[in-house]
């Protein structure tokens, strides 16, 4: 091998290695309380709320007990994002409203003319911002904190 392929080798190794290090650090970083999923080599996957996490391991709190993990055990750790839910919310909302709307006009084009405009519109864009309401704030969005292959 020539010295530019072991150059380029080494210099890959050493992003890997940087980039796994720095992802056990976010894990580290998480606020204890937080809502968090643990996905382990063997493929189980276990939603819990985060204890602790040192270099060797990872403690969470499932409704079974508390729990501790080993690093070399875990192969993806994802913890809540309230910022993306929020947006994904903001999103649906307006867009469950949109849909709303559109379907009330077209439900009776002919209302706005003879004075009724809202008959349908009103509710219906209430009932779809509602509906997006549910669809986008409910459900916890997850973001991927440590993952390895």
């Amino acid at each position: 091998m020539g010295h530019c392929m072991r150059l380029i080798l080494l210099l890959a190794f050493l992003a890997t290695s940087v980039a796994l290090a720095a992802g056990w650090d976010a894990v580290q970083r998480i606020a204890p309380d937080h809502k968090i999923e643990v996905v382990t080599r063997d493929g189980k996957s276990m939603r819990a709320v985060f204890v602790s996490a040192s270099e060797t391991a990872l403690v969470a709190r499932s409704k079974s007990g508390e729990q501790s993990i080993a690093r070399p055990d875990i192969r993806e750790v994802r913890a809540t994002d309230p910022s993306r839910r929020a947006r994904s919310g903001l999103i649906s909302t307006a867009v469950g409203a949109g849909l709303g709307l559109v379907v009330g006009f077209a439900v009776c084009p002919g209302c706005r003319n003879e004075g009724a405009g809202w008959k349908y519109m009103g509710p219906l864009t209430a009932v779809g911002a509602g509906a997006g309401m549910a669809a986008g704030f409910l459900p916890t969005r997850y973001r991927i904190v440590y993952k390895i292959k």
